[in-house]
């Protein structure tokens, strides 16, 4: 199954380094992505 049209599949630029921080800086990169899903279901834009 190829998944990669899929918007949820693509690569996220904004973590594309998570590997290579600290943790601290990986927990906030995470949140940051997180806090944009209740931002775009609420404005009904596309992940």
């Amino acid at each position: 199954m190829n998944l990669a049209h899929l918007l949820t599949e693509s690569r996220n630029p904004a973590s594309s380094r998570i590997d290579a921080v600290s943790t601290e800086e990986m927990l906030r990169i995470v949140n940051d992505e997180d806090a944009t899903v209740a931002e775009r279901v609420r404005d009904g834009r596309h992940l």
